[in-house]
């Protein structure tokens, strides 16, 4: 029997991308923040505090990635396992169907 396979492209570095666009909107926003609180801060002290601030928070909510990354794998191997009792069911019927003629 043909290898079964959920037949749909690899998500992992789609959703890597996406973490990684969240890091820079958390560090932008951190900026931001930091801009308008603290105006006279010079801009190289600024942004490293941002950088500073917006590893912590990554670091606090870190796990939600995780899980979605996690999530997304057990879907896959739950699609899989779907996908291969289906063809095996499948072969039972045509087995059946041949015992017929």
């Amino acid at each position: 029997m043909k290898r079964v396979n959920f037949d749909y492209g690899n998500t992992c570095p789609i959703i890597d991308e996406e973490i990684r666009n969240a890091k820079n909107e958390i560090e932008n926003f951190m900026d931001d923040l930091i801009s308008d609180a603290c105006g006279l801060i010079e801009k190289k002290q600024r942004q490293e505090l941002a950088q500073e601030y917006a590893n912590s928070l990554y670091k606090l909510i870190e796990n939600v990635f995780e899980t979605v990354r996690s999530t997304n794998e057990d879907m896959r191997d739950a699609a899989d396992l779907q996908i291969s009792d289906l063809k095996k069911e499948i072969a039972d019927l045509e087995s059946r169907i041949k015992q017929f003629e």
